[in-house]
């Protein structure tokens, strides 16, 4: 019982804190202040778990593909992290994602993209992270933390995975 009033009130504060609406389009804010009310959210995305990509991951209630309120906010979350609207989202000729700011622009995290394919409802897109993940190991046959976009022969901690 009192757990489960804790996690209403956090869905309650998601709803009223936590949700961006711009252009008619509302999504999941990554960072909200809880100081400042005129300070705009951060909408951004973290390539590792727990992150906005991750949600239905992490058992947060109306998972993507839902037509519920909070389905509509992930799936429009969903495509906003993919894109340019993310400042960490990178796109070269090895490999699309998310990187992070504890490592240098252009390397996207091999981890993004598998949960991106962990949380696809789309087959032809699960299979399309995997071979992702799987052509961007500088032919080392591992998982690195980061690769360059468009150079799988530099990464970072080669022995990541």
């Amino acid at each position: 019982e009192h757990a489960q009033r804790i996690e209403m009130n956090i869905h309650n504060a998601i709803l009223k804190y936590g949700i961006i609406s711009q252009n008619d389009e509302e999504y999941f804010a990554y960072e909200v202040s809880c100081f400042e009310e005129k300070e705009k959210p951060l909408f951004i995305d973290d390539a590792n778990v727990p992150s906005l990509l991750s949600i239905p991951l992490i058992g947060y209630r109306g998972a993507q593909g839902t037509e519920d309120h909070i389905g509509k906010v992930y799936n429009n979350t969903r495509k906003r992290v993919w894109s340019e609207a993310n400042a960490y989202f990178f796109s070269g000729r090895v490999l699309s994602g998310i990187g992070s700011p504890h490592t240098r622009s252009q390397f996207v995290w091999p981890m993004s993209v598998i949960v991106r394919g962990l949380t696809s409802l789309v087959v032809q897109e699960r299979w399309e992270c995997i071979e992702a993940v799987m052509g961007a190991d500088g032919n080392t046959n591992l998982v690195h933390e980061s690769v360059h976009a468009s150079d799988s022969m530099r990464f970072t901690r080669a022995w990541f995975a």
